[in-house]
């Protein structure tokens, strides 16, 4: 039996377990294939990577010394390739610290168990002590839907037929503002609207996008987005302001509802039920409702205090290693009875 399991491979998730493996834990990760187009843990690293190496193509086009153009199943591959590099770079350092890794689908069999379906063959993995850090991805909405392919979110915008000419990016969360780099380094006019200046840039993102062409502006207020039918430039996309503008575009990126991946984990037989965006209700310790299981990462049902994934995985194995020094919080046991009633309900309908 493992001391500590964790299931999934946010990058709080790689933190937790590397930490808890050189604090002398016998430490088990158990991952899913990984998916470059998918909100993958390492797609945002991946951005970030690629784009100072493909400004150096973007720096030739405006020297004429580049047509600067990536094609849509281009910068495909190559998003796809640099997300399996730091997967694999990522992993040998969780991997060196001393963890077992098993790669498959995993999913509960019962609060201590956890079973993970590989290609080969099945795997029981037994634990003391669980953390799931299976991440998010985007939920469908129902503008993308509607408008055709038009308007997309983070997931679905690497799986677009073409590279648009004119992208129009709502919002400047930092994911967007990747993507919104990416796509001006590959050859696309890009503009990104926001209510508000930009407030954290302690990491240069902004710079570099500006550096790159990307246009920023702010106190944008959304107030539509819809197909226009034009015969000079038919299907694209009207980004509505609230001042009376309105901006086209081929593209349009809009934010998406950011959900829990715990579908497929089978949390019920853990006596584990998620919330509405299929996340899970953690205390400042990150432990949900069972006091060996935990939560780090994009799957805790709100910001945990602790945000940076370093501070996350010292305070999951500090709890884990140093129990006596965490508070049973009050009502624990009722509660605790009142979810497993909840899970049981869940499974009979």
């Amino acid at each position: 039996m493992y001391e500590l399991l964790v299931v999934g491979d946010d990058p709080a998730g790689l933190a937790t377990a590397t930490r808890a493996a050189r604090q002398g834990l016998h430490v088990a990760l158990a991952y899913p294939s990984v998916d470059g187009l998918q909100s993958s843990p390492f797609l945002s690293a991946a951005l970030r990577e690629l784009v100072p190496e493909l400004a150096v193509d973007f720096g030739a086009h405006h020297n004429g010394r580049s047509d600067g153009k990536l094609s849509a199943d281009r910068l495909r591959r190559v998003v796809i390739n640099k997300v399996e590099d730091i997967a694999a770079r990522q992993l040998a350092v969780v991997r060196s610290a001393g963890v077992e890794l098993f790669r498959g689908q995993p999913r509960f069999l019962d609060e201590h168990t956890v079973e993970v379906a590989g290609m080969d063959a099945a795997v029981l993995l037994r634990a003391q002590c669980i953390a799931v850090a299976t991440g998010a991805t985007f939920a469908n909405d129902l503008r993308t839907e509607r408008l055709g392919g038009r308007v997309v979110n983070a997931d679905q915008i690497l799986n677009v037929n073409s590279m648009p000419s004119r992208l129009i990016v709502v919002g400047a969360d930092p994911r967007a503002v990747e993507f919104a780099s990416l796509f001006a380094v590959g050859g696309s006019r890009v503009v990104v609207l926001d209510e508000a200046p930009p407030t954290d840039n302690c990491d240069g993102l902004h710079d570099i996008s500006m550096a790159v062409g990307v246009s920023f502006r702010n106190d944008a207020e959304v107030v539509g987005i819809d197909t226009i039918r034009d015969l000079a430039e038919p299907d694209l996309v009207g980004v509505f302001l609230g001042d009376g503008c309105r901006l086209l575009g081929d593209r349009v990126l809009v934010p998406g509802r950011r959900i829990g991946r715990t579908e497929t984990l089978n949390l019920s037989a853990a006596g584990l039920v998620a919330d509405d965006c299929y996340q899970l209700w953690c205390d400042h310790q990150h432990r949900t409702w069972l006091p060996h299981i935990y939560g780090v990462g994009e799957v805790v049902g709100f910001s945990p205090r602790d945000l940076d994934a370093a501070a996350q995985a010292r305070t999951v194995v500090d709890a884990i290693v140093h129990p006596q020094r965490v508070p049973m919080p009050l009502g624990f046991k009722k509660d605790r009875q009142r979810v497993r009633n909840r899970a049981n309900l869940s499974v009979v309908k």
